[in-house]
């Protein structure tokens, strides 16, 4: 394949080593040179480079670089941008090259193509190309040196002529004997990466969302940006890490503050800043924009990108609203009389965009809806099954790709925004959601356990002519007496007659009971009975597992807790418990998953941050791990569990006495 859809890769060296520290120096001079190359004479186009350096470029200046890019450069540009960029590079603190384009390696060397590269022989290689041991090179002179390398794995030029002896992919670049050295590759050397779908590659959208972190240290960054591709390309691209750093590396510093807890603070503050912004970056409505400027300022990691985008997407609206009142105008007046001037072409074409899709933005955009508005329109569009994602009250490119399908399905035009009638009526199907979910929230909260465990002592659904003791034995279970839950379900077990479905439910309350009381045998024994008569119980499930979880039988768990979610996908808690097995059985990355699908539905139960940073620990993400920890912290302060996590964390890392506090903490918790 001629495009970079064949492969992409990612490198990252850095040279420097700094001690042991929160944060590293304050950086002074900056260099960047930035290439994106599109326009191959011998190669087919490429979609993405020249957004990818464009994008780096704009965020690297955010950053405080000083900028050269270059765009379809030949190779006399590329060798001369290289000259100056040593000159510029000699004594810098920080010199980062960044190049989207092709690549290739050969010999186990990795070669980056200039527009016009013929390659016909391995003297035309090594003469008409750049290798990354020449960009490596040139950087010598600066303290820091960043090569970041978003490249086609496979070489597409080299086709004709196989003597080149191209390996597959770009070969893997080694840190040995260079001390203070990270090489980051996109994914495993000699595999194949994803050019990705949209704007960027799905390497340099991760790089644009976690490169600018103020205060993370380099290998928390690239723990954030493999998560990232790694749920972009759904697992099949897995970026790679070889570094031989000692000490901490951050590369942009974070605000300094006088204690480890302000510390602590501004990284979740930060992390905060980043899931906003995660939201919105790719709306269509400029007051999301707005939102971020108006929350984080001038000071936001992301202030000047927004600020663009704010101004580009109200300008366009503007146009469009223009263009209909234009429009409006025109249909007003009398029909043209015969023999009158035409409108000049020029002057027509000056006129603004007056295409349906302007004009629906425009209609959408005086309806002048609010972010709860929004939010019932996404509960809506889920309902109805099109998937419109997180219910946020932020309209994305998923919100608008769900509302086209949904107006299709309706016989309507799929312009994907939405018109008075169209929002009063999705609307309204949101606010009844909400309303039964209210309810069965309510009922849900009656019985809910302390452990992390759903545990509810009700059924969501109708009872139709319960015997007393039924309906005695239900009430018991929302007062939580245990003792009287079983006798009275017991009798009501007993009792004539009973359909199904309530003996099912009779099952799962005494079921419930004996948990509460550690008979497990019995428990298990009830949950059995009550999913054999009524297999709808979505809590039946969440208690089985639990048991079987507790037993060590973890796939058994996984498979009730995979029904209990069929049943009830938008129930965080399945989602949890899948996570906790999952951490189990060591499987970390899949856990990570699972959390962070409890936390999109539910961001205010404070066990799945708690879970979600042991799994990160595990991982060897240490920075987010405390992270997440001290978020369970500052949610819920008498959450023991977080502070013996978080205790053991410190212990790990070697910080006695921090680690002495937070177990101290824990068990004084635990035993009140």
């Amino acid at each position: 394949m001629l495009g970079r859809k064949a492969g992409r890769i990612a490198v990252l060296a850095i040279g420097l080593v700094l001690a042991q520290g929160l944060a590293s120096p304050s950086l002074a001079k900056r260099v960047a040179l930035v290439i994106g190359n599109s326009s191959y004479e011998h190669a087919a186009a490429l979609a993405n480079p020249l957004n990818d350096a464009a994008d780096i470029a704009a965020t690297l200046q955010d950053m405080g670089f000083a900028i050269t890019r270059l765009s379809d450069a030949d190779e006399a540009a590329m060798q001369q941008g290289l000259i100056d960029f040593a000159q510029e590079a000699d004594g810098a603190e920080v010199a980062l090259f960044f190049y989207a384009g092709h690549g290739l390696q050969v010999d186990g060397r990795n070669y980056l193509l200039p527009v016009d590269a013929q390659l016909t022989s391995k003297a035309a290689l090594r003469f008409r190309t750049v290798s990354l041991d020449e960009v490596l090179a040139v950087m010598e002179g600066a303290k820091v040196r960043l090569a970041l390398l978003d490249a086609c794995r496979d070489n597409p030029l080299v086709a004709a002529n196989r003597s080149l002896g191209a390996g597959r992919g770009l070969a893997p670049v080694e840190t040995s004997g260079t001390s203070g050295t990270l090489i980051a590759f996109a994914t495993a050397p000699g595999d194949v990466a994803a050019d990705g779908r949209g704007r960027n590659s799905p390497f340099t959208e991760a790089l644009l969302t976690y490169l600018p972190t103020p205060g993370e240290d380099i290998r928390t960054v690239f723990g954030l940006v493999r998560e990232r591709v790694e749920e972009t390309t759904k697992r099949k691209q897995t970026p790679w890490v070889n570094e031989a750093i000692s000490g901490r590396l951050v590369l942009v510093t974070a605000p300094q503050g006088g204690s480890a807890a302000a510390a602590a603070s501004t990284v979740d503050d930060r992390r905060l800043e980043l899931a906003f912004w995660e939201s919105v970056k790719d709306s269509e409505d400029w007051r999301d924009f707005e939102d971020y400027l108006e929350r984080y300022g001038d000071g936001g990691t992301f202030a000047g990108l927004a600020e663009r985008r704010r101004d580009r997407l109200k300008q366009r609206d503007e146009a469009g609203a223009a263009a209909g009142s234009q429009q409006q105008e025109a249909e007003s007046q009398p029909e043209e009389q015969e023999g009158a001037p035409a409108v000049e072409a020029s002057q027509s074409a000056a006129l603004p965009d007056a295409s349906p899709e302007a004009e629906a933005r425009a209609a959408e955009a005086a309806l002048s809806l609010s972010r709860r508005d929004r939010r019932l329109v996404q509960r809506a569009l889920n309902d109805l099954g099109h998937e419109a994602g997180v219910v946020d009250g932020l309209f994305g490119r998923r919100s608008r790709a769900a509302l086209a399908a949904w107006q299709s399905a309706s016989g309507v035009a799929d312009s994907g925004f939405l018109t008075s009638d169209q929002a009063k009526q999705l609307m309204a199907r949101g606010q009844e959601i909400e309303r039964q979910e209210t309810e069965r929230a309510e009922e849900l909260q009656a019985g809910a356990d302390q452990t992390g465990s759903t545990v509810v002592a009700t059924a969501s659904e109708p009872d139709k002519a319960l015997p007393p003791a039924c309906q005695e034995g239900k009430e018991a279970a929302l007062r939580s007496e245990v003792d009287l839950v079983i006798e009275l379900q017991s009798l009501c077990l007993q009792s004539a007659p009973l359909n199904a479905k309530q003996k099912a439910i009779a099952y799962y309350h005494r079921g419930w009971a004996y948990n509460a009381k550690g008979i497990t045998d019995l428990a298990l024994s009830d949950f059995n009975n009550a999913i054999d008569l009524y297999s709808g119980n979505m809590l039946a499930y969440s208690y089985r597992g639990s048991i079987f979880y507790n037993k060590g039988q973890y796939d058994r768990a996984i498979s009730d807790f995979n029904r209990m979610i069929a049943l009830e996908p938008n129930e965080a808690w399945g989602y949890n418990s899948r996570g906790v097995t999952f951490n189990a059985m060591g499987l970390y990355d899949r856990a990570v998953k699972e959390f962070n699908k409890a936390i999109e539905l539910d961001p205010d139960i404070v066990n799945f941050y708690s879970s979600r940073g042991y799994s990160y620990q595990k991982l060897g993400l240490i920075d987010i791990a405390f992270t997440d920890y001290n978020k369970a912290i500052s949610m819920d302060p008498s959450f023991w569990i977080a502070y013996e996590n978080r205790g053991r964390l410190y212990k790990e890392q070697g910080y006695e006495n921090l680690a002495a506090d937070d177990l101290a903490r824990a068990r004084d918790l635990k035993n009140r």
